[in-house]
């Protein structure tokens, strides 16, 4: 197990890729391909704003290693805003993975916390022993499909029709 510094595997995603990954691996190829749609996206632009605009006692967007960015850590929590719970198992995997990382690499433990400002509540977070046992998988997962020559192929979902890739998936 590492120390503090730099890890010392050759791949670790950003937790943006982790949330993908569970939300579409046809987005996280384009996504890590730099086709990034996202700019345009008026309901990504409401939750840069909510992200800005909530808990701004706290020290936002702290970077860690050049890696990961957490939206806040404080003691013993890493804190994580999200605009709704609509995707909440990406947004709990995104989370569990930065507990992963810095228990891996740092050598601290943490718990964590979804915070959902407009629907006025928080949801724990804890890394369980399964899940340090498939985060190295999920992570070997990420790396195959941005090695991938091409997206996975296009199966339509609930969540397709408010996604900023949907045109760009659709042809």
């Amino acid at each position: 197990m590492a120390k503090i510094g730099e890890p010392t595997e050759t791949f670790l995603p950003t937790g943006l890729m982790v949330y993908y990954y569970r939300v579409c691996r046809r987005k996280l190829w384009y996504f890590t391909h730099g086709i990034n749609m996202e700019n345009n996206s008026p309901l990504v632009a409401l939750g840069k704003i909510l992200d800005e605009s909530t808990y701004t006692e706290k020290n936002h967007q702290v970077l860690i290693d050049n890696r990961i960015c957490l939206d806040f850590i404080d003691d013993d929590t890493i804190h994580e805003t999200k605009k709704s719970n609509h995707i909440e198992e990406a947004s709990i995997l995104q989370l569990k993975y930065y507990i992963f990382y810095m228990k891996r690499f740092k050598d601290k433990t943490f718990k964590g916390i979804l915070h959902y400002p407009q629907e006025r509540r928080a949801k724990t977070v804890e890394l369980t022993d399964d899940d340090e046992k498939t985060m190295p998988q999920i992570i070997d997962d990420i790396k195959s499909i941005i090695d991938s020559d091409k997206p996975a192929e296009f199966s339509r979902m609930k969540i397709c029709a408010k996604c900023a890739y949907f045109d760009l998936c659709a042809l």
